[in-house]
């Protein structure tokens, strides 16, 4: 598909805006995933089922409690029809779904349920229940994703994709890729705190440090057999890859350095 830097609501005519001006030409989803292709995802998510689409994000740790025992963990929010018509007293709109497709809108996350998230990916849907504090002679269970849809090859198409956003020329985390001898996988982003129309309108308001964007990076490796997870969110740092990714690549050298 062609990527013109935003996305249309055919109902509406609502316009929701990638990051980028003009675009990025023409895409499909690895290159998506190297230049967070917003509009490409708000395509995507605008062809989806807003209930599979929530069931997924349920399936994969999102919206519940996912530590083994982490005192007082958030279940934080998946969003649902029925959440919004019982909290907002409106209606469900297919912008709210196209939102969702970028995880904005009304989705709230944790940092475990990134890093959960992460682990997931990095093991190809086999994961251990994270926890703070293991014990000696303690087994951890085992969970297996399942998804009839999902094989070998696609981990392998999502793990090459996640791999470029660092590690090739054209990667949004690209910067970070010379900060370590190992070669790691992720995914950087924003978590916008207002929602704006406009590059100039968030100028203005980014004058105020605590409106600014959280910015945030799950990453895994060393590549291509990873062995650790990690999730950054450093708030109101705006830039993913730059603020959060120096912190993530810390933390995957000092473990894998262990």
């Amino acid at each position: 598909m062609k990527d013109p830097g935003f996305f249309e609501l055919p109902e509406t005519g609502r316009v929701f805006r990638g990051w980028r001006k003009g675009g990025h030409g023409k895409v499909n989803m690895h290159k998506a995933f190297l230049v967070s292709s917003n509009t490409y995802f708000f395509s995507l998510a605008y062809q989806a089922d807003i209930e599979e689409l929530s069931n997924h994000l349920f399936s994969l740790g999102f919206g519940q409690k996912v530590c083994k025992d982490c005192y007082d963990e958030d279940q934080a929010l998946v969003p649902t029809p029925e959440w919004k018509y019982s909290v907002m007293n409106a209606g469900w709109v297919k912008g709210d779904t196209v939102n969702l497709g970028i995880g904005q809108g009304y989705l709230l996350v944790t940092p475990m349920q990134l890093a959960n998230y992460a682990y997931l990916l990095a093991k190809k849907g086999i994961s251990s229940e994270p926890s703070i504090v293991t014990f000696e002679n303690a087994k951890k269970s085992l969970k297996i994703w399942q998804d009839d849809k999902f094989h070998e090859s696609d981990w392998n198409k999502m793990h090459q994709a996640l791999l470029g956003v660092i590690e090739s020329d054209f990667g949004t985390a690209r910067s970070i890729r010379d900060l370590k001898e190992f070669q790691v996988a992720g995914k950087s982003g924003t978590a916008e705190l207002v929602s704006l129309d406009s590059k100039e309108a968030y100028q203005e308001v980014r004058t105020s440090e605590l409106l600014r964007d959280h910015s945030i990076i799950i990453a895994f490796g060393p590549m291509p057999k990873p062995k650790y997870a990690v999730s950054v969110v450093i708030e109101n740092g705006e830039s993913g890859g730059a603020v959060a990714g120096p912190v993530a690549i810390e933390v995957l050298k000092s473990l894998i350095n262990e």
